[in-house]
């Protein structure tokens, strides 16, 4: 990630603390409900999110100093791909069970459902796509929908050739951002990059 790996977006801060009760809270306002839990008391909480949002999806940083329990069930809305650039996460969508690192990212589909347990001082950078975007996306470049629900198996592995060209896209949209260039919002170019990241997702994972 070529952006600050210690704060990026840091011009976009929702909130930081060392409340689970809030950070919960905060957090739920941008993504769904979901429960949150420190895992024994190791480490403060030390929570803190920012958030650029776009059209159709969003650049969001999450940390959490503490070892965290969350689970929101089913994402219902959208997709979500957790990119860790420090730590890492037991992630547990549907039937699907690995753990994600800064060599692999998870990608959590919205139809099944999520628990995860964040490592203690885990930081991360998540892309949320709507999931109606991502599947319209998707159909317009193979030209057909399909009657199944768009899904993700297992991890997104950041190590090959697809993998590392999205990575190096999230981190650039990033670094754009915290250069005070946001990349994404209104307009065609922003229509255009937020287009080339749901290409560059659907081309780095497998999916069907």
């Amino acid at each position: 990630m070529q952006a600050d790996a210690g704060m990026p977006l840091r011009g976009h801060e929702v909130f930081a603390t060392s409340d689970p009760d809030e950070a919960r809270e905060k957090v739920a306002q941008v993504f769904c409900p979901h429960r949150l839990d420190p895992v024994g008391r190791q480490a403060p909480m030390a929570a803190r999110h920012h958030h650029l949002p776009g059209e159709r999806l969003s650049l969001n940083y999450i940390q959490y100093g503490a070892k965290t329990l969350i689970a929101p069930g089913e994402l219902g809305h959208f997709y979500l791909v957790q990119i860790p650039i420090a730590g890492g996460a037991a992630i547990v969508n549907g039937t699907d069970r690995y753990y994600s690192s800064p060599r692999r990212a998870a990608v959590l589909n919205p139809h099944r459902p999520t628990t995860m347990i964040w490592a203690e001082g885990t930081r991360q950078i998540l892309v949320q796509i709507d999931r109606s975007a991502l599947e319209d996306h998707l159909a317009a470049q193979v030209g057909a929908r399909s009657q199944r629900p768009l899904t993700f198996h297992g991890g997104l592995d950041l190590t090959t050739p697809s993998g590392a060209a999205f990575l190096r896209l999230v981190g650039f949209l990033v670094a754009e951002a915290d250069a005070g260039r946001a990349p994404i919002g209104s307009g065609l170019m922003a229509r255009a990059v937020e287009g080339a990241l749901m290409s560059g997702l659907l081309e780095a994972d497998c999916h069907d």
